[in-house]
């Protein structure tokens, strides 16, 4: 539990919304131009109770909303209530509950929806009319209503994720600077409810220009080994995905490629070339599904030679594609995705 005082005293609990925060939102609209900016985006949701308590005085009880997302809006601060304005300024930070570093693009959102009459009982029931409560000064609107977060009002959070001599990333368990939400209240609003989303980037580790010439000693360890047969045959590391990228891709693309899997490389296997294998790991629930989601979205990018599980058994289904036609060059290694023309010999696992 944690008390705050606002104006002469105030309350802070930790106590999420009409808008159901249980996961995290869609991605960030185009209108921030982030189209061609496909990193993964962790979400994370919280909601305030406010109660007013007279001239200038307030009570706010924060749930806590650990399961809508690791990107969480915490109050940071004392919440100010101006009775003379009949406003609240709410002061808000975003706090990185997940095991990564977070990045730019960072924002705060809030709809007209997540503002909620709760008292007396004759506003509560009209809530919805738009009059009682309302966002002021938020930083943008989403006007576009084909957009997923139509709507919204948008605060950034760009430029607090760290000291301003620093790179702008937010570390795991730490908070970023604060930004003042502010909302105009009503003169016969006693109590109300205010629920805020927010999402960012995860910001990827560099990717080096040639593999590492390590492995964690660790890696083969039992604990590490899995098997999925409804997904494909062979013992193989969870959540481990190898990368083999074209001689000719760039640091900037092999950064590219991992960041798109939300990897992370831990280890790799030089070659004489000075180009080989980088290990990655990846988040995953340990079955085989999500390695073959990163197999299939790094197939598709041009500078990567091959992708595939790392197997611990002798035999294994992975194979370099020849480059001897088009249709070898689209061969499917593993059954589940076999299709087109070489269908038959792919989901029989036969080699090309």
């Amino acid at each position: 539990m944690l008390t705050l005082l606002c104006g002469a005293t105030a309350l802070l609990a930790l106590a999420c919304s009409d808008r159901v925060p249980t996961e995290p939102r869609a991605p960030l609209a185009p209108s921030f131009d982030l189209a061609a900016d496909q990193a993964p985006v962790p979400g994370g949701c919280a909601r305030f109770e406010v109660r007013l308590l007279g001239r200038d005085r307030v009570e706010v009880t924060v749930a806590d909303t650990a399961s809508c997302g690791p990107v969480q809006p915490v109050l940071a601060g004392t919440p100010v209530f101006d009775h003379s304005r009949k406003t609240l300024r709410l002061p808000v930070a975003l706090e990185n509950r997940g095991e990564r570093r977070l990045r730019a693009p960072a924002r705060l959102y809030g709809w007209e929806d997540s503002l909620a009459v709760t008292a007396p009982a004759g506003l509560a029931k009209n809530w919805h009319a738009g009059e009682y409560l309302a966002f002021t000064a938020p930083d943008s609107l989403i006007a576009d209503t084909a957009m997923a977060l139509a709507g919204a009002r948008v605060w950034r959070f760009d430029t607090l994720l760290a000291p301003q001599d620093s790179t702008q990333t937010l570390a795991a368990g730490k908070r970023s600077g604060v930004r003042w939400v502010e909302l105009s209240v009503h003169a016969g609003v006693e109590r109300f409810r205010v629920t805020l989303h927010a999402e960012a980037r995860r910001a990827s580790a560099p990717v080096p220009a040639v593999p590492p010439d390590t492995i964690p000693s660790d890696l083969y360890a039992a604990e590490n080994l899995r098997q999925d047969p409804t997904v494909i045959a062979g013992e193989f590391l969870k959540n481990i995905v190898v990368v083999m990228f074209e001689r000719e891709a760039t640091p900037a693309q092999r950064s590219e490629a991992i960041a798109l899997i939300d990897g992370e490389v831990i280890g790799g296997q030089r070659w004489g070339t000075g180009d080989g294998l980088y290990y990655v790991r990846i988040p995953g629930d340990d079955s085989a599904a999500p390695i073959l989601h990163a197999v299939r979205v790094l197939e598709q990018l041009p500078y990567v030679g091959f992708a595939s599980f790392e197997f611990t058994n002798v035999v294994s289904t992975v194979g370099l594609r020849p480059d001897d036609g088009s249709s070898f060059r689209e061969w499917q290694r593993y059954p589940l995705l076999a299709d087109r023309d070489n269908w038959g010999p792919e989901a029989a696992v036969t080699p090309p």
